[in-house]
């Protein structure tokens, strides 16, 4: 009993298999029809129903998706947009990337055949949706379908004028209405197989239940669903229960359930102790839920670096104090742990991490006879070549937002070993020559070899091509695989790219992720760490991926902290093993009192450098009395000066200390 609504007149293709086995060819791609309502389908032919034998016994039922119904189509639409692709940075070739439409180019000199081949791929196009359109027997019309039309109508009309074509490039190839992203646009409804399966019946001719209930049956499950709705309390925070672990998480309610599912499942059945899961809404909660005691025992998944602020004002618990700490930590990367480190305490558990990745076009870069580029040197050569085709490699600095926090200012410092604090944390080291060189050159990227200042989708650009190399985190793998499925296989991730130094190519940058901490207030505090130890072990990670891909996609995937979990995780291998290398060169910069303002300066330096035009040095020089100031009062706050003198000394977590919270190697 299924349902096919939401890709109608595209049949879903499922591969159906018996104990791991396609028990016959008819079953390697069986297609289910759209259906806007529940249907019964009863698996067979023109010739009846199929008939399946099963001996005595336990058996695995297996539906996977299958596109090979489709492979003929697809291979063809890739033909077109490769035709496209090529044709568009052919036409770049000649022009210099001029879309000036006032200059009379003779493009038919250099390509003859255009015109042709224009009109050629739109007849083709024509071809395939026909024949699509046919495929579906539950829908008259394939309207997911519709952008391929719109694409022949566009080759079309281009093809009126073909010596036009490089000023008409968005609607060739470049824009988002362009053919080629139409063309990817049907690709991806093709992809679409997904269905909704209520129930499975295994019958030997018994007729089946009617597949849809009756209007009032409708309305009285309506009706209780609306009164349950108001006590269902899935994702309200709770009072505290007497022996019930209370754990809050920052995280959608797309999680929760997954999280509740496995934590009662696995960690309750092992160790007896109950647990509530409820959503953390907002941050603020916490700081007043514990003045009126009301606070979880546990909070999971909140973002790296709040702790501080709550182990500052004494509300969590030191979790290297635990029995059990060194062998939850020992795969995590210790620089993880810099944000969530507070005088001689860890006050968190790193569950999750980002990593930076260099993207870049294959197709681009080999046309183009350029290399992925491994070291800022690599990257200025590479500019000239970019540039002079209208190209441009983008670096995050670039983005749209004005204000550029740590995580894309601290790489390039701790790259050319600056540092961004002194150890006792009083004054900031801006000063440091190595740390001026990196500013230097973080601001030269923009005012000298013409990086673009702001961008405002790096992703819309790289797909078009205009940047057809830059430097994102994980999420933009996740993204470009669904929402970019017109260059599939025609992109890849490298390392990002780092100082080379004696030899070694130093490639820090963060990896800010999620945390589990406990609270100290808590009367179960040794059952909320059993939980912390529980929820941070390699094998529960592993399945908590498995499930996230189960359940909601591959889209909503983590990465997680723990390198074992990552290793065996169900990430794609061509990118696990770049964050496993590149996690690596995991460097956080510490939280600190007052080290907002470092940050906060830092991003005004930038600014003032890049867009103001200002000389290196007079703009740090502005920013150091302001920066020293506030830290020195932060920590005359906190009690670690008095009128200027070290009362009690403040230790922060560097690349060189880092060790002294955990003895041994770092991961």
């Amino acid at each position: 009993k299924y349902l096919h609504s939401n890709n109608i007149g595209v049949p879903a293709g499922k591969k159906i298999e018996i104990d791991g086995v396609v028990p016959f060819k008819e079953l390697e791609c069986y297609t289910f029809d759209s259906s806007k309502k529940w249907k019964n389908e009863i698996l067979g032919n023109s010739d009846g129903a199929f008939y399946i034998y099963l001996t005595e016994g336990k058996h695995t039922l297996t539906i996977s998706s299958s596109s090979s119904y489709l492979d003929e189509y697809i291979d063809k639409f890739n033909s077109i947009m490769d035709w496209i692709n090529q044709t568009s940075l052919i036409i770049k070739n000649i022009t210099g990337g001029s879309n000036d439409s006032m200059i009379d180019w003779d493009l038919l000199k250099y390509v003859p055949t255009l015109k042709e081949d224009l009109l050629s791929s739109a007849d083709t196009l024509e071809e395939i949706y026909n024949s699509l359109e046919r495929l579906d027997k539950g829908s008259k019309g394939a309207p997911e379908l519709s952008t391929i039309k719109v694409a022949i109508k566009q080759l079309r009309r281009l093809a009126e004028k073909p010596n036009k074509l490089n000023s008409k490039l968005n609607q060739f190839s470049d824009g988002s209405g362009s053919c080629y992203q139409l063309i990817g646009a049907a690709i991806t409804s093709l992809y679409n197989m997904s269905i909704s399966i209520d129930r499975i019946y295994f019958t030997s001719g018994v007729a089946l239940p009617k597949a849809n209930a009756n209007f009032f049956v409708k309305l009285w499950n309506n009706i209780k669903s609306f009164f349950y709705s108001f006590f269902d309390q899935r994702y309200k925070s709770h009072s505290k229960e007497k022996d019930v672990l209370e754990v809050w998480v920052q995280q959608s309610s797309m999680y929760l359930d997954i999280i509740q599912n496995m934590i009662d499942d696995g960690f309750t059945k092992e160790t007896g102790i109950k647990v509530r899961v409820s959503i953390l809404p907002s941050t603020a909660k916490i700081v007043l839920t514990n003045s009126t005691k009301d606070n979880p025992d546990v909070c999971l998944s909140l973002d790296v670096w709040e702790p501080y602020a709550y182990a500052l004002r004494g509300i969590l618990e030191d979790l290297s104090k635990y029995d059990g700490f060194l062998e939850v930590t020992e795969n995590i990367y210790k620089n993880n742990f810099a944000p969530i480190i507070y005088e001689d305490g860890v006050y968190g558990i790193p569950e999750t991490q980002s990593a930076y990745l260099l993207y870049y076009r294959k197709d681009v870069l080999n046309f183009l006879g350029l290399d992925v580029p491994s070291t800022w040197n690599d990257v200025i050569n590479m500019l000239p070549y970019l540039q002079s085709y209208k190209m441009n490699f983008y670096h995050p600095l670039g983005g749209e937002n004005s204000y550029k926090a740590y995580g894309i200012t601290s790489p390039l410092i701790y790259q050319f070993g600056g540092e961004i604090y002194k150890e006792n944390g009083m004054t900031s080291t801006l000063t440091d020559e190595n740390t001026i060189q990196a500013i230097k050159f973080m601001t030269d990227l923009f005012t000298v070899y013409n990086l673009p200042q702001q961008v405002s989708s790096f992703f819309e650009h790289f797909r078009t091509g205009d940047y057809p190399i830059g430097i994102s985190t994980t999420d933009l793998y996740l993204q470009l695989g669904y929402a970019a499925p017109e260059i599939s296989g025609q992109w890849g991730v490298s390392l990002m790219p780092g100082v080379e130094k004696n030899g070694v190519v130093e490639r820090w940058a963060p990896t800010y992720g999620k945390c589990s901490i406990l609270f100290s207030n808590s009367k179960l505090k040794e059952e909320g760490w059993e939980l912390i130890k529980w929820w941070n072990k390699a094998e529960t990670q592993i399945d908590y991926i498995k499930n996230i891909k189960l359940n909601l996609g591959e889209k909503y995937m983590i990465v997680p902290a723990n390198t074992v979990a990552l290793e065996n995780s169900v990430w794609n291998e061509e990118i696990k093993e770049q964050i496993l290398e590149q996690v690596k060169w995991s460097r956080i910069p510490a939280v600190t009192p007052g080290s907002y303002i470092v940050e906060r300066e830092l991003s005004q330096i930038w600014n003032k450098i890049v867009v103001n035009q200002m000389n290196v040095r007079i703009a740090i020089d502005e920013s150091i009395p302001r920066i020293n100031r506030e830290l020195q009062r932060k920590l005359e706050e906190f009690g670690y000066l008095k009128n200027g003198k070290i009362v009690k000394e403040y230790k922060v977590a560097i690349n060189e200390n880092i060790m002294d919270w955990f003895g041994g190697n770092n991961g």
